[in-house]
């Protein structure tokens, strides 16, 4: 009898389920593993972010000035559409972003959202805008950002992050504050504390 029972269909059916559920996450790990040992390193530095909206819960939120570019001449772009903006990096070893275009470049470059545009410069939504940490290291760490990013004049620290870039796909490696990696300078500024 070729027949599957209730039973050892109701274990398939579960076993197809549990499989979807890992299948995600794993790919997801895969994917950036792959980025991180293959991809090229960028930096990119911060620029201020809303106070009232930076910290949320495990993450503070990043904002980068690259990512509003002039708008592409003869194209309607729309909000939440996919392309890719061409990466070089500068003198001072940050990256800019080039012209966005919709077919993806030979050369380095990252996949990215249109937000909005104003009919002359476009705001891009870079795939590494949070960066997540331990909640009760995440509050200081915003100040910090905030700080080193030039929301208050006094500020002579900067900001940035290290970006792993390969092939459109990114993974943010660490946030930097005055050259430290933030749980560094975090540390260090806790000690100094009275």
């Amino acid at each position: 009898d070729g027949a599957m029972s209730p039973a050892r269909g109701l274990v398939l059916v579960l076993l197809a389920v549990f499989a979807a559920q890992w299948a995600a996450p794993a790919s997801l790990l895969l994917r950036g593993a792959r980025i991180e040992s293959a991809g090229q390193r960028y930096y990119f530095r911060t620029a201020p972010v809303d106070p009232v909206d930076a910290f949320r819960g495990r993450y503070v939120i990043l904002n980068f000035d690259v990512a509003r570019v002039p708008m592409p001449q003869a194209q309607t772009l729309r909000r939440g559409e996919r392309v890719y903006a061409p990466l070089r990096v500068g003198d001072d070893r940050f990256a800019r972003l080039g012209i966005v275009q919709r077919e993806r470049p030979d050369g380095p470059h990252l996949e990215v959202r249109v937000q909005h545009h104003d009919g002359q410069q476009l705001w891009l939504q870079l795939p590494f805008d949070r960066y997540y940490l331990d909640e009760h290291l995440a509050p200081r760490a915003e100040r910090a950002v905030a700080d080193a990013s030039g929301r208050r004049v006094q500020a002579p620290s900067r900001a940035y992050v290290a970006v792993k870039v390969h092939h459109g796909d990114a993974v943010l490696e660490e946030l930097f504050i005055d050259d430290e990696p933030v749980h560094r300078y975090l540390a260090r500024q806790q000690a100094s504390e009275p």
